[in-house]
């Protein structure tokens, strides 16, 4: 069965993903989001796309961020506001891993397994307290 996101669902989405990003210090990175069918750029996501209600796919700073329109239903999917903040903070969280990889991928090539934790650790701070602190 499928339920479907609206274009009102869109919108807080799109909010609340950018007060997300913005909290976490991730506004180095050019988002641009879609509502549709299917998550853009489907033949580069290596999951079952049925089984999703938002994507993500990143190229260095070029982030493309979709919510999906119909959605796989069951007795416990409940399209409101919470369930959308959840799904943008769930793509978010994403866009830190991949920050974490960048700069682990970027300074640490070759290094010690001490120095890639400091390097992820430092990305999390920056990125923590900067939501804790403004």
């Amino acid at each position: 069965m499928i339920t479907k996101t609206t274009k009102k669902d869109f919108e807080l989405f799109k909010k609340y993903f950018l007060e997300y990003q913005s909290k976490l210090n991730l506004n180095i990175f050019n988002v641009i989001f879609h509502h549709s069918k299917h998550p853009i750029d489907i033949s580069l996501i290596d999951v079952n796309f049925d089984l999703r209600e938002a994507s993500i796919h990143m190229e260095g700073f070029e982030i493309k961020v979709t919510l999906i329109k119909d959605i796989p239903y069951n007795e416990e999917t409940i399209i409101n506001e919470e369930y959308i903040k959840k799904l943008a903070l769930h793509e978010v969280c994403h866009l830190l891993v991949h920050r974490l990889k960048m700069i682990t991928k970027a300074e640490l090539e070759g290094k010690r397994v001490e120095a890639i934790e400091e390097a992820v650790v430092v990305g999390l701070t920056e990125s923590f307290s900067n939501m804790l602190y403004n």
